[in-house]
């Protein structure tokens, strides 16, 4: 399964460091100019969630329940979590575990008890009712850092008995006239995280075309990228990390080969030999089972095309820096083979479909490959 290490790149600008440091919620002046982050680790994200949301229903119980009202800082967190929530991959597991759809579902069903303001009561709403709608199409994220084995049954991680410290990061957005961060730059939509490293992360309040489509699903061949998180940006690849994205039923929609897993994959251009997530590091005889694999496996049966992607240090037809769209490919079929930890595991073959334009190799251009020097410099 490939990742793009280029999603977490240490800053080497110290000028950035100055200008992308994380606010405190009571140094925000303009809440439209701020996005709060959620941690990309699985057990950071669900503790988090957890936490900030009884912050959030303690406040408006208790706050609001004689009448008062929630100062400008209070409605500015509560505001800026939950259009944080409607930008992460709520999967079934992470709504369970961190008490997200049992507590939203609670605060609707009794709203004269939770007291949230109607304008928060619309937006929970929405949240519970965009999940659904993509856990009953089958749907559901396929999480990049939770431990990938399809487990639906696990229980519910405890309330902690005192309510520990939530490290709250606000962000900065651009200026909208921004050459590479603005509204017309290559990185449109992309907020930065500075601290010791920098990371990037998606700006909830930029349109992002949906992933979850078979096809070209409105790119061109040859379109380019700068980083993977902005292919998701732009419904190109499902997932900010990792290397397959898809429905477990219907099939993979996109995979990147990044060269991860080089002494497993072959990369022949129209053909690809392209190993499942876990592959190198398995050591035991059973292939890993995980929910990223299943969807290439299902892509066998239903011929469902699958962009390709190839990132730079992959292959020898991989950009040279960046990540580029190679065009439609079909799965054809699976192969069970050994690692050299004489670890089982599952490799995919596929074929790239006929009748499409020829890759363009002529991406990164030269002025593309020189914007990715001022993306270092942030904003």
């Amino acid at each position: 399964m490939a990742s793009n290490p280029d999603d977490a790149v240490a800053s080497t600008e110290p000028t950035s460091a100055s200008k992308n440091t994380p606010l405190t919620v009571d140094q925000v002046e303009d809440i439209d100019d701020i996005v709060m982050y959620i941690p990309d680790n699985y057990s950071k994200k669900e503790s988090f969630i957890r936490n900030e949301i009884r912050h959030n229903v303690k406040l408006c119980v208790v706050k609001t329940k004689d009448g008062h009202t929630l100062t400008k800082e209070q409605n500015n967190r509560l505001v800026l979590f939950l259009r944080a929530m409607d930008g992460i991959s709520m999967t079934k597991k992470l709504g369970k575990d961190s008490l997200a759809v049992p507590t939203f579902s609670a605060i609707l069903n009794k709203p004269n008890h939770f007291n949230f303001p109607q304008t928060y009561l619309n937006m929970i709403d929405a949240l519970l009712k965009k999940w659904g709608e993509s856990w009953d199409q089958g749907n559901e994220a396929i999480d990049d850092d939770t431990d990938d084995t399809g487990d639906e049954t696990a229980t519910t991680s405890p309330t902690p008995t005192s309510e520990p410290k939530v490290e709250i990061t606000l962000m900065r957005r651009a200026p909208r006239n921004h050459p590479i961060y603005g509204a017309n730059g290559i990185m449109r939509g992309i907020v930065i995280k500075q601290g010791k490293t920098r990371s990037y992360c998606l700006d909830t309040a930029w349109p992002k075309s949906d992933a979850k489509v078979y096809g070209h699903n409105g790119l061109n061949i040859g379109d380019w990228w700068p980083l993977q998180i902005v292919a998701l940006r732009d419904g190109a690849h499902g997932a900010r990390m990792g290397g397959i994205a898809g429905n477990e039923q219907h099939g993979a929609h996109s995979i990147v080969v990044s060269g991860q897993y080089s002494e497993l994959d072959r990369d022949y251009g129209t053909t690809l030999f392209y190993s499942g997530s876990g592959s190198a590091e398995n050591t035991k005889n059973t292939p890993p089972d995980t929910r990223a694999t299943r969807c290439l496996a299902s892509s066998i049966n239903t011929r469902n095309p699958v962009r390709v992607l190839r990132s730079a240090g992959g292959s020898g037809s991989a950009p040279a820096v960046g990540i580029r769209y190679d065009g439609l490919y079909e799965v054809i079929e699976k192969s069970l083979l050994k690692n050299k930890l004489n670890g089982s595991y599952w490799q995919f073959k596929l074929v790239r479909q006929d009748g499409q334009p020829a890759m363009d190799f002529t991406h990164p251009t030269s002025s593309e490959q020189y914007s990715t020097e001022y993306i270092k410099s942030g904003y």
